[in-house]
């Protein structure tokens, strides 16, 4: 259920360095039906190599015919505009 994405990160120089086919994929999810926590990591293209890790936060659905909690995590992660055109993967 991860997605590919171009990232642009600010390296510790304080420049952004552009990063490619980016493997992103939600590593844990926490919360309850008020407020859900998911944690994403950004890997490179590899998947051996750990860039940067994020937390979001939102208000799951909890009616009847709702995804589960990390269905939604992605759900919302790639609505934010940061992961717009992420591509599922």
């Amino acid at each position: 259920m991860a997605f590919q994405k171009t990232i642009t990160l600010q390296n510790n120089f304080g420049e952004n360095s552009i990063l490619s086919d980016c493997y992103c994929k939600v590593t844990r999810v926490v919360g309850n039906k008020e407020q859900v926590y998911a944690t994403l990591e950004i890997q490179n293209k590899d998947r051996n190599k750990v860039y940067e890790s994020k937390s979001y936060g939102f208000e799951p659905s909890v009616a009847d015919n709702s995804k589960n909690f990390i269905a939604q995590s992605y759900d919302y992660i790639k609505s934010l505009p940061e992961y717009a055109g992420a591509v599922d993967c």
